[in-house]
Parts: C-alpha cells; sequence; structure tokens
C-alpha cells in the first residue's frame, strides 16, 4: 500500500508478472527510486520472490521464486547490491546491480541455529541483523565478519526481534520486538533505541 502525505492511501503492488503477491514483507528504496521487497510466500516451503517495482510502477520478479521464506532486506550503500535475508535458510544473500540488471545471488553469510528476520545498514557499512529467535542482533562487518552484539537469553529486554532500522542523522540503531500469544495474536510491540545497550 501507498500512504501519501495527506493520508491517503492506495495499491502500490498486488502482482508481479509471474504471479500475485503471497506474502509481501520487507523492503527498501535504492538511490534511483526503485524499491525492493520480499514477498516471503509460505513459510516452509521455497516459494518466495525477490520484487523490484520501478519509479514508472511496471513490477517484476527478479531471481525467480524459489527462495526459503525472503525476509528482512536491504540497500548497500556502497554498491548498491541488495542484500536478502532467508529466514528458514538461515541465510543472508547478496545479490548484486549493474546498471538496472541484477546477478547471480550468492551467500553472503551463514548464520545457522537463528531465525534471521530484521536486517539494516548503518552509514559506517556494518550490517545489522536483528533475530526473531533467538533474542539476538548481530553485527556483520564489511569484510564478513560477525559479532554477537546483544543477546538476551530470557527475553525481558528485548523479545522476539522483528525489524531494525537507523536514525536518518546517525548510527543509533532502532529495533521493533513482538511478543505473541500461543494463538499468534500481537500483544505487543516496543522500539529501543539499542544505542542505550550497544
Amino acid at each position: 500500500m501507498r500512504v501519501t502525505q495527506k493520508g491517503d492511501v492506495s495499491v502500490f503492488c498486488d502482482r508481479a508478472p509471474d504471479g500475485p503477491l503471497i506474502m509481501p514483507n520487507h523492503g527498501s528504496f535504492d538511490a534511483k527510486g526503485n524499491y525492493y521487497f520480499s514477498d516471503s510466500g509460505d513459510y516452509w516451503k521455497p516459494n518466495g520472490r525477490l520484487i523490484r517495482v520501478r519509479p514508472d510502477h511496471q513490477s517484476e520478479s527478479l531471481i525467480g521464486g524459489n527462495w526459503r521464506f525472503p525476509n528482512g532486506l536491504a540497500v548497500s550503500p556502497k554498491d548498491g547490491a541488495v542484500f536478502m535475508i532467508e529466514s528458514t535458510a538461515a541465510d543472508i544473500l547478496r545479490i548484486p546491480k549493474n546498471d538496472g540488471t541484477v546477478g547471480a545471488p550468492e551467500i553472503h553469510v551463514q548464520l545457522q541455529g537463528n531465525v534471521l528476520d530484521g536486517l539494516a545498514f548503518a552509514r559506517n557499512g556494518n550490517l545489522y541483523v536483528s533475530c526473531y529467535y533467538p533474542n539476538r542482533i548481530y553485527r556483520i562487518f564489511p569484510d564478513q565478519n560477525i559479532e554477537l552484539s546483544i543477546e538476551d537469553a530470557t527475553g525481558e529486554v528485548v523479545n522476539q526481534l522483528t525489524n531494525v532500522a537507523f536514525e536518518p542523522k546517525g548510527n543509533a540503531p532502532l529495533v521493533s520486538e513482538s511478543w505473541w500469544t500461543t494463538h499468534r495474536c500481537l500483544r505487543c510491540r516496543r522500539v529501543w533505541s539499542l544505542s542505550q545497550l550497544l
């Protein structure tokens, strides 16, 4: 959906040429105004996609439709490559871009034993990953070294982390979390400034 500054709501994208959206999830704009977002598909079925919506509103599916629950997504501020989480594969893909075309996806890092959810670049080029389970945030350096930045084993401070983002004028990360009942109903969502925790 698109929401204007006046509050008007319209459909932004509901399908790509290879079929309707199944579960549109997270997205990010690049420097040319293209909007990339993950269409997660079914959780245990590898049918997720990466969709691009161009400034002229034309949509396209970029790398096929057999990805394992694509989720958090971020565009590199350095070279414009798209980084995308596969939650059920516990990895982060890097999809290179060149003059509007995309290259073959490659595994950037793997974080087995985690359910990866949110993804965002800091200004300094570090990539932050929030985990829905366990309650962790990783920092991935440009050389692909991985550091565990935050872990809350009991879930008393941060719990079921979903998305991570950064303030427009700094490197202070913000993260959202969700607490669910056994019936999968959202009970509460909070946003933390992790600059107080890092």
